[in-house]
């Protein structure tokens, strides 16, 4: 039996609120990196450490992850980064 549309946009609706949940665990991390760098006079932007992220993003043997995840991660990235400026803007 073929389940309706309902069906497969409430199983969406679960995993966006999953997905919300694991970007505020993200972002707490994130909080404490900024913390740390501000304290250690680091950049917010680390060219390197996102190149490798990305890479393996790309690398991953999952079409649909290889394909269409790295414009996902590289707004988490932005945000993320945009982030840790407003926490170390404030910290100053």
């Amino acid at each position: 039996m073929e389940k309706d549309l309902n069906y497969y946009r409430n199983e969406l609706d679960i995993i966006d609120l999953e997905m919300q949940e694991l970007f505020k665990k993200r972002m707490q991390i994130v909080k404490k990196i900024a913390n740390y760098k501000a304290q250690n006079n680091l950049s917010t932007y680390d060219r390197t450490r996102e190149n490798t992220q990305l890479e393996n993003i790309v690398q991953n043997k999952d079409k649909i992850v290889s394909s269409y995840y790295p414009e996902v991660f590289k707004s988490i990235l932005k945000v993320s980064k945009d982030y840790q400026k407003d926490l170390t803007n404030t910290l100053k």
